[in-house]
């Protein structure tokens, strides 16, 4: 389920050339307007970034990760081959996104 939600979600997405959220503020992301939280503090603390992106200009891989450490340059990232079904997409971000909580506990 969760591999097909975000397959949807990557097919809606539209290329553009302004699209570029990080000059935007956080109350502006689609993300955050999405999750129904009241308060940005409240959305960064009760959710995470993991960033699902095509691995090159043909999407043939897709490549998940998410950030370890707001002050470092450390990050955990997966590749799903494309075809691979959406179950395959699923069980990846969730093992992305478990790891990541692992981390958090050490």
């Amino acid at each position: 389920m969760l591999g097909g939600e975000t397959l949807t979600a990557l097919d809606a997405c539209r290329w553009g050339p302004s699209f570029n959220y990080r000059d935007a503020k956080l109350t502006d992301w689609p993300a955050y307007q999405a999750s129904g939280e009241t308060s940005v503090k409240r959305f960064e603390q009760r959710w995470r970034k993991l960033r699902v992106a095509g691995a090159n200009e043909h999407n043939l891989m897709w490549e998940l990760s998410v950030k370890l450490d707001r002050d470092h340059d450390l990050a955990l990232t997966a590749t799903v081959a494309h075809r691979d079904d959406r179950t395959r997409l699923g069980e990846a971000l969730t093992y992305v996104n478990h790891q990541a909580q692992l981390f958090e506990g050490l």
